[in-house]
């Protein structure tokens, strides 16, 4: 099991690589550092939160994407 969740984890960040730029920062902003919306349009540039949480849903999606064609991610 921890053999799994190691590589799924792994995935997850090639996958944050490959997404790059913005999305990423915006993703690990949001998850990984908690950052309340309207800081994260601060920090990045938004017009408001509400672009913010736009963006972090776009850039979620294309994560998705990106993990659907991982093997490691669907194990």
């Amino acid at each position: 099991e921890l053999m799994v969740e190691e590589e799924e984890a792994s995935a997850v960040r090639h996958a944050l690589e490959a997404l790059g730029g913005p999305c990423r920062e915006l993703l690990l902003l949001f998850y990984w550092e908690e950052c309340p919306m309207d800081e994260i349009a601060l920090k990045m540039g938004f017009a408001n939160a509400d672009t913010a949480k736009s963006k972090k849903y776009q850039c979620k999606k294309a994560l998705e994407k990106l993990l659907r064609g991982t093997a490691a991610y669907h194990a």
